[in-house]
């Protein structure tokens, strides 16, 4: 991939974010449990494929990722994806995208809307 995020069909969009974020993509709800109940932090992006500013938080998570490096989990759920549905209702997601840092199972930080990268940087720092 050239680094830079391809707006395009549902599965496009897919093999992009799959090619990106592989190594925190959540395969199971026990993973996301695993993750999100860790010492690490983690960063969620409830997300849907349709929507504009997903698409546009995509890029800015790609960024956030390099200021990063791999010391926080990034994960996307998407809320489309029946397997969430749950998690939706839990954390009464109403509007995408919505972005939650947890650790230790607990919401630390959330906010719904595009965020820049340095914004993010700044929270994740404060929480760390």
């Amino acid at each position: 991939m050239d680094g830079k995020t391809k707006f395009c069909s549902k599965d496009c969009f897919k093999k992009t974010f799959f090619s990106t974020f592989a190594h925190d993509f959540i395969v199971t709800m026990k993973n996301f449990k695993d993750y999100i109940s860790g010492e690490d932090l983690t960063l969620v992006d409830f997300y849907a494929v349709w929507c504009g500013p997903c698409k546009t938080m995509h890029s800015i998570l790609e960024e956030y990722k390099k200021l990063v490096s791999n010391t926080i989990h990034i994960l996307k759920l998407d809320i489309d994806a029946p397997v969430n549905a749950s998690k939706l209702r839990e954390y009464k997601i109403g509007s995408v995208p919505t972005l939650m840092f947890f650790r230790r199972g607990e919401v630390l930080w959330r906010f719904s809307g595009v965020i820049s990268a340095a914004e993010l940087k700044e929270v994740s720092d404060k929480l760390a």
